[in-house]
């Protein structure tokens, strides 16, 4: 398993080129990004093929975890990639403007899920 961090700022990314609290989980052949926050999207297309990320998990549905997916929705238009969206309920507007996108499959997640790579 190998762990690369995108950024580590919250709530906005210090300039130069930094990202907010963004992951990337390699296991096997599955590649997982959690949280997708300001500056992530950039720093994932320096270091990754963005069309082989399997999985992008979120904590929580705050700007600082999520914002570069809407940036997402318009390259997924482009590169016709459908991202697997992992995340917990959320019933806010924000969230359901997320998980309602098309280039979003949406996997609803709670304490007892249990994924297998």
């Amino acid at each position: 398993m190998r762990v690369t961090a995108l950024g580590v700022y919250g709530p906005y990314p210090k300039a130069g080129g930094h990202a907010c609290s963004s992951y990337v989980v390699e296991y096997r052949d599955t590649t997982l990004v959690v949280d997708f926050g300001s500056g992530a999207l950039t720093r994932l297309q320096e270091k990754f093929d963005v069309k082989k990320v399997d999985y992008i998990c979120l904590t929580h549905f705050h700007y600082d975890h999520t914002s570069d997916l809407f940036p997402l929705v318009y390259l997924s238009e482009i590169n016709g990639k459908k991202y697997d969206l992992v995340a917990v309920r959320d019933e806010s507007i924000y969230a359901k403007s997320l998980i309602n996108n098309v280039c979003f499959k949406y996997n609803e997640v709670d304490e007892n899920t249990v994924f297998q790579a």
